[in-house]
């Protein structure tokens, strides 16, 4: 597979998102909990997608462990990161200190409470014990947003995510030459980036992160079509994109959050943003000069800190009961 230039904007959200991204501003609307379908994810899947589940988890956490051990990835939150091992790693540590954004699952996940202990001692974020003690996460901050050391916490840009969206296309390109000329393009702008330029790429690195890649691929297909057979899971992503996060909590059906409810996931937000998405949704959504994004008219935002809390939860229990 070949990677493919993606289908262009229209003239009017190419200004919208230009005008956004000059004025610094893109604004990520967090969505209330009204509404059951809004708040809530599936309990159990059957044993046969739980076990196909359990070893995409586990290729998945193996690919994870290997990326932090070669620093490619360093993540600041709880689990795996599904978003982060699928464009191999994510300094997201740097992203906070630096400000510029974080990738999807990342920004899901400090909004869901599942920060690592040294990065949520610097989230404006608390949790609040009602009078029946329930915990409840929330913002300290009277605007609402999410800040790290005092910086809002906002979504990688469009370009950023753009260029994610296509790495992981291409680590999926099928002929041999043109398959390693791209990841030895990739491991070599990752030591330049982490200060470890050298002469060429690591070959065995290269083969290594091509042929995990590969054996992937398969483990990929069975587990989304497992998801497909055993609960209702659908995508805004074209017909060839994967959906991670999807895959991460047993299934999203990101089609009716759209339609009903205008809220979404984080990687489905991300791919609205990167106009990465099926040519039967590209047309119905434009962008305010300050960001925001509108699908049909109606607002779109993402999930509710309570339900993405609930995602972060059903994921951690679907990996232990998959453990079993």
């Amino acid at each position: 597979m070949d990677l493919e230039r993606f289908k262009p904007l229209s003239g009017e959200c190419r200004f919208s998102r230009r005008s956004a991204l000059g004025l610094g501003i893109l604004t990520l609307l967090i969505g209330n909990s009204r509404g059951a379908s809004a708040d809530e994810t599936a309990t159990d899947l059957p044993p046969e997608a739980l076990a196909v589940f359990g070893r995409l988890d586990r290729a998945l956490k193996d690919f994870d462990g290997y990326l932090t051990a070669t620093e490619f990835n360093r993540p600041a939150i709880l689990g795996t990161n599904y978003f982060a091992v699928s464009v191999a790693g994510i300094d997201a540590i740097k992203d906070l200190e630096e400000g510029r954004g974080v990738d999807p699952e990342t920004l899901g996940g400090l909004y869901a409470g599942f920060a690592i202990p040294e990065v949520a001692r610097h989230l404006n974020l608390t949790r609040d014990v009602g009078p029946t003690g329930e915990v409840k996460l929330r913002i300290t901050s009277p605007d609402g947003r999410l800040r790290y050391k005092g910086t809002v916490v906002r979504l990688y840009p469009p370009d950023k995510l753009r260029e994610l969206f296509a790495r992981r296309d291409g680590f999926r390109i099928e002929e041999t030459r043109k398959r390693t000329s791209f990841f030895s393009r990739y491991v070599y702008r990752r030591h330049q980036e982490l200060g470890q330029s050298r002469e060429g790429s690591d070959a065995g690195e290269v083969e290594e992160l091509s042929e995990r890649y590969r054996q992937l691929q398969p483990v990929i297909g069975d587990c989304e079509i497992a998801l497909r057979s055993a609960t209702a899971v659908s995508s805004l992503l074209p017909e060839s994109g994967q959906h991670f996060f999807g895959y991460s909590v047993g299934g999203i059906d990101a089609v009716t959050d759209l339609n009903q409810d205008y809220a979404v996931d984080p990687e489905t937000m991300a791919a609205i943003y990167a106009d990465r998405l099926a040519p039967e949704f590209a047309d119905g959504f434009d962008f305010s000069a300050d960001g925001r994004i509108r699908y049909k008219g109606q607002e779109v935002k993402l999930y509710s800190m309570s339900r993405l809390e609930k995602c972060f939860k059903q994921r951690e229990r679907l990996v232990q009961k998959s453990q079993r």
